[in-house]
């Protein structure tokens, strides 16, 4: 216990807890320090440039994430809603909503935090709710990503590898010894698909709680509402819910464009269709593919009319891609609104 080896993966495990400080005071959060060394991501890495045609040529490889102010951000962000900090007094007990744009990597974040969670906090469950399992399974599903991470660590590090539970969208760290007794850190995560029907969630506890795509989840106000008071018991909140979505929803007249580059009516949209969307990451249109249709909802929704005369009808958490200020060169500055 008192090697060098040993030494080192007793602090890699309070960093994962706790957090990492640099001498100057700057620090970032356990969960962060986890996620850029423990969980590593599918990204594109430029392989060469293309000079006739302009277009840099790329492959995917599965590597950590860089550094970036975004997800750094992004995990303060957590930290601060649960344990509070500068900018909230200091006022813990929070949950989180997240208002997420494509590209930025939502998913694999928080399929870090729950493997984090899992080796931090002994014994207790954590949970990934979605409407469909398409958002859970698989190389695009955040339960599919919490797994990879999983994997990773119980190949590459000395940690607990053996699990009493191995289903689809339910893993349990452990093991049972010969009297078939629960040995081992008995931490689990679970992966739940609601689809209309939000009491299926219901009464689930757990210092994690992540409601996946909560824009196209029909009543995801009232799943949110039931867990809540299944992790809180007055002033006290032993438990935190993460909600995040790329936004919300258009109405069914809106035209959008599919892949092949075709207007048509959100109604009359199918499956195969596809969408043009925007990959924020690139500052570039993207072709997406239609993974969920989702039955029309009754949300609260706005008509919005921009200077030109163009309109579009969409419920008030839909984020909009436009610009309301220009530089000094008097060119349009764009930005999430």
């Amino acid at each position: 216990p008192q090697s060098e080896y040993a030494k080192f993966w007793k602090e890699e495990k309070r960093r994962w807890k706790e957090c990492l400080v640099r001498p100057d005071g700057e620090w970032i959060t356990g969960v962060y320090y986890f996620y850029i060394n423990y969980s590593p991501i599918w990204k594109v890495e430029i392989s060469e440039e293309d000079v006739i045609k302009g277009k840099k040529k790329g492959k995917r490889i599965r590597e950590f994430a860089n550094p970036w102010l975004g997800d750094y951000l992004f995990f303060h962000y957590l930290h601060q809603a649960q344990f509070g900090g500068k900018y909230n007094n200091f006022q813990g007990g929070n949950h989180a909503k997240i208002l997420k744009v494509r590209g930025s990597g939502f998913s694999y974040k928080l399929g870090a935090v729950t493997p984090c969670t899992m080796y931090t906090q002994k014994g207790l469950p954590c949970f990934h709710i979605a409407s469909d399992k398409s958002y859970l399974l698989g190389e695009k599903g955040v339960f599919g990503k919490a797994v990879d991470t999983l994997d990773w660590i119980a190949e590459n590090t000395p940690f607990a590898k053996l699990r009493i539970i191995d289903q689809p969208l339910e893993k349990q760290i452990g093991y049972k010894d010969e009297y078939g007794i629960k040995k081992g850190l008995k931490s689990s995560i679970y992966g739940i698909s609601i689809k209309d029907d939000p009491d299926k969630a219901r009464g689930v506890r757990g210092p994690i709680i992540h409601y996946e795509e909560d824009g196209v989840m029909p009543n995801f106000e009232k799943a949110w509402n039931i867990n809540r008071a299944a992790v809180e018991d007055g002033d006290i909140v032993y438990g935190l819910q993460i909600g995040g979505g790329t936004g919300g929803c258009l109405t069914e007249n809106n035209y959008i464009f599919t892949k092949n580059g075709n207007l048509k009516k959100i109604k009359y949209l199918d499956s195969d269709d596809g969408i043009i969307g925007f990959d924020i990451s690139k500052k570039e249109i993207s072709k997406e593919d239609i993974i969920y249709l989702q039955p029309p909802t009754n949300k609260h929704c706005l008509r919005i009319t921009t200077n030109t005369q163009r309109t579009i009808e969409c419920s008030k958490d839909h984020p909009i891609f436009g610009s309301n200020k220009s530089d000094y060169n008097e060119r349009r500055i764009y930005n999430w609104i």
